[in-house]
């Protein structure tokens, strides 16, 4: 199957399952009763505008950012990398807290490593953030707060670049 129509049949089906669910909940709980046909017609068209739109938007933010063409992958909206371990995660921990970017986001050490919260902005409802140590490498992950996000635009990739760049310095 063709990978744009792969992506297409994807985010269609989330955004039918999630608004679909949503909307058919709230005229349950205000009016008692559903009224199916006109609530699957709305959602439906509602999933395919949502598909159309988040792609439309994603292929014009990926030729003007990298160029090519958009892949499966330019919609997980985790990102996760490894980096080779030259400082300790207590050290990182001090690197984090004085750059000027991520000294505004919440992190905490624990018993796995740091944990850490991006604040709300225009683009996104914040990130949680992990970064590991595995004997010679840290991990560092990114994932969205909400579990139902299905765009995130590029986010929590350019998290995952940040925390790369502040470690290397």
């Amino acid at each position: 199957m063709n990978t744009m129509i792969k992506i297409y049949l994807k985010l269609f089906l989330r955004f039918a399952l999630i608004f679909g669910l949503l909307i058919f909940l709230f005229d349950f709980l205000l009016d008692g009763k559903v009224e199916y046909v006109q609530k699957s017609i709305t959602t439906l068209l509602f999933a395919a505008f949502m598909a159309w739109f988040s792609v439309r938007s994603a292929r014009k933010r990926k030729l003007e950012i990298v160029g090519g063409e958009l892949t499966e992958a330019d919609f997980v909206v985790s990102k996760s990398e490894s980096v080779p371990k030259h400082h300790t995660i207590q050290e990182v921990y001090e690197l984090l807290k004085t750059h000027d970017t991520t000294r505004k986001w919440k992190f905490k050490l624990s018993d796995s490593g740091i944990v850490g919260k991006t604040k709300l902005s225009w683009s996104s409802w914040g990130e949680r953030i992990f970064i590991r140590d595995l004997d010679d490498k840290l991990v560092i992950e990114s994932k969205p707060i909400f579990i139902t996000t299905i765009v995130d635009n590029g986010k929590n990739h350019e998290n995952v670049q940040l925390i790369k760049e502040v470690i290397a310095q």
